[in-house]
């Protein structure tokens, strides 16, 4: 078998599978690991003035469910860390239909692996507030499956 093709088994825009031969401090022998490199995402929590928080319900076809979700995205170019809080207003406004009101902040909270078991995604979690609906009619891409968006308090469960 092609040698690239067991390092790289699968590679497209988003994401790559890699296979690497590695050693750690707890392993001196060398083994083979499998995982997902994928760009680093944005994910924004955004609050309305009442204290809401702004939710999209999206198909998941891993999991076979649609469920209620904090708008996310990867970062589709490198960037500088400043640029992180464009990206997650943008995907804001793209996945919801909602933005920063004039005079609202966005909040960097931190950053974190999704799951640093089997990816090396990393994400940057941004708290945007006050939101509104955004002046301009907003349409979802088809290609992100959204299939509504919600506002929801902090002590309410979406259906």
């Amino acid at each position: 078998m092609d040698d690239d093709f067991q390092r790289h088994p699968f590679c497209d825009d988003h994401l790559s599978v890699v296979t690497e031969r590695v050693r750690t401090p707890h392993r001196t022998e060398a083994h083979a690991w499998r995982s997902l490199r994928r760009k680093s995402a944005v994910v924004v929590a955004a609050m309305t003035a009442e204290g809401n928080f702004v939710l999209i319900r999206q198909e998941r076809i891993p999991i076979r469910k649609a469920i209620w979700e904090i708008p996310a995205g990867q970062v589709d170019q490198l960037c500088d860390f400043g640029s992180f809080q464009d990206v997650a207003l943008r995907e804001l406004r793209e996945e919801t239909g909602y933005e920063a009101r004039p005079g609202g902040e966005t909040i960097f909270l931190g950053d974190f692996f999704s799951s640093p078991g089997f990816t090396d995604e990393r994400e940057f979690l941004f708290l945007a507030r006050p939101v509104q609906r955004a002046i301009q009619h907003h349409t979802y891409d088809d290609a992100e499956m959204i299939l509504e968006r919600g506002e929801f308090s902090p002590a309410q469960s979406p259906p």
